[in-house]
């Protein structure tokens, strides 16, 4: 398969898709992001790139109800709070996988989840507030995003950004997750 920064690719559905995920986490340095058809096979990727503030951003051609990203073995293990706020923003994406070297986070929008606006430039009073309430901790305790910390760290981001942001957040070691996505699967 040729990668090619933001261009739409078809994928073969009937390769592993975790295995695949978790190899592009490993293997490029950039972000990867994409949709799940309701089967969660992969319906199609695209390559990110760097933003002006050096971070791995991917953008998609629009959105739908379960999408994907991954975060490469340099970036941090656990969600970002614009990945929390691109799902609580936009009414079409139900669920937003997030493929990190600690596992997967699931981040699901509910009925319920309120849209919220919130200025996500990097030095925003707002985006800095909310960075350090529901991230510090985990942060601190997992030497800034790189080693997986004890569950109760990963616990206690979870509560916070589940009551800050209104939204379902779920995290899965990889082993633990393909059962969770036998569940998904039958959901949808």
């Amino acid at each position: 398969m040729q990668y090619n920064n933001g261009i739409n690719m078809q994928y073969n559905n009937d390769i592993n898709n975790v295995n695949t995920i978790i190899n592009w986490i490993y293997s490029l340095d950039h972000e990867v992001c994409g949709f799940f058809d309701v089967n969660l096979n992969i319906s199609n990727v695209y390559i990110g790139e760097k933003d002006e503030y050096g971070r791995n951003m991917c953008r998609r051609d629009g959105h739908q109800k379960l999408e994907f990203h991954t975060h490469p073995i340099d970036s941090k293990g656990y969600p970002s709070i614009e990945d929390i706020i691109q799902v609580i923003n936009n009414k079409i994406i139900s669920i937003s996988f997030v493929f990190t070297k600690w596992g997967v986070w699931v981040l699901e929008r509910s009925a319920n989840t309120p849209l919220i606006k919130i200025k996500l430039e990097n030095k925003s009073n707002d985006y800095e507030k909310i960075n350090s309430y529901v991230t510090g901790e985990l942060y601190s305790e997992s030497n800034r995003g790189h080693d997986l910390p004890d569950y109760k760290h990963i616990k206690k981001f979870i509560e916070k950004a589940e009551k800050f942001f209104k939204i379902d957040i779920k995290f899965y070691l990889y082993e633990d997750y393909l059962e969770e996505l036998e569940y998904l699967r039958n959901r949808y």
